[in-house]
């Protein structure tokens, strides 16, 4: 009962850390001069991330803020997912350590459990966050190529590429529409196309897209055929999802092996064995 009591101390303790890492902000004055200095910009970070920073350095930070951006979870900071992490692991714990005595039962292995449910609880996260980051490239991948042709025809019609991709964003649905719209966001407000499509494909982080972007920037200062690159650009990026499709079919049987066996050999070992094995217990 003592380890139940200490080990919902320790969760209160740290929710109310969370509480208030969560809910207390700058106000938007400082967060403005930090913005314009770099020095307050990373002690702004600091601050943020707190006693975090101490274990983790920047490279982490940076790698961690990247995937973030790729997940498309722009309103969450490193500080606040690794404090996501923090409570996911105390709740494990704590609900390991209840487990025995709500079982009313003190076996070993029921001692064990806090310890794997609080590494989930901690890793769960950073996975919830990959699987994020994977679904939103895919669906980036798979609206590609109708945009591609969509813009190849709206250039085709005489409408300057700007327009072309402001007509076709209609048509787009999905995380890629939103990197569409701040794409167009940044040109509107003065920054170069060929700035703005490539952070455009620096926060998507997909080869197809970074491949279509280098063409059309490069296209752009030879002089060439927009609409024949975005054609060609276009086929090119269904040819490859044709192939990832292929690709996901090939593997299918291997992935059903452990389900097939799993499902199929107990009733093939019950109806091999099973006769025997009454047949013993019978006599």
């Amino acid at each position: 009962m003592l380890i139940a009591v200490l080990a919902a101390a320790i969760s209160a303790a740290a929710l109310g850390y969370i509480a208030v890492t969560i809910f207390v902000h700058r106000s938007a004055v400082e967060r403005t001069v930090a913005q314009i200095d770099r020095t307050g910009i990373e002690a702004d970070r600091k601050s943020e991330l707190g006693i975090f920073a101490r274990f983790f350095d920047e490279r982490g930070r940076t790698n961690l803020e990247r995937r973030l951006v790729q997940a498309g979870w722009y309103k969450l900071t490193p500080g606040r997912f690794m404090m996501r992490g923090i409570i996911a692991s105390f709740s494990g714990l704590f609900v390991g350590l209840l487990i025995p005595f709500v079982l009313h039962r003190h076996v070993w292995w029921l001692f064990v459990l806090p310890v794997l449910l609080a590494l989930a609880g901690a890793i769960a996260p950073s996975s919830i966050l990959d699987g994020a980051i994977a679904e939103r490239k895919r669906r980036i991948r798979n609206a590609l190529p109708d945009f591609l042709d969509l813009v190849s025809t709206t250039v085709e019609a005489g409408i300057a590429l700007n327009g072309a991709f402001a007509a076709a964003v209609d048509a787009v649905r999905g995380p890629f529409r939103d990197e569409l719209l701040a794409a167009l966001s940044d040109i509107r407000v003065g920054r170069s196309r060929a700035e703005a499509l490539a952070a455009m494909a620096a926060r998507a982080d997909v080869i197809e897209l970074t491949t279509t972007v280098t063409a059309i920037v490069q296209a752009e200062k030879l002089g060439g055929d927009i609409a024949g690159i975005l054609d060609q650009l276009a086929h090119e990026a269904r040819d490859h999802r044709m192939m990832r499709a292929e690709e996901l079919a090939a593997q299918l049987p291997v992935v059903m092996t452990f389900p097939m066996a799993l499902c199929m050999l107990p009733a093939l070992f019950v109806m091999i064995f099973g006769a025997v094995a009454a047949q013993m217990i019978n006599r």
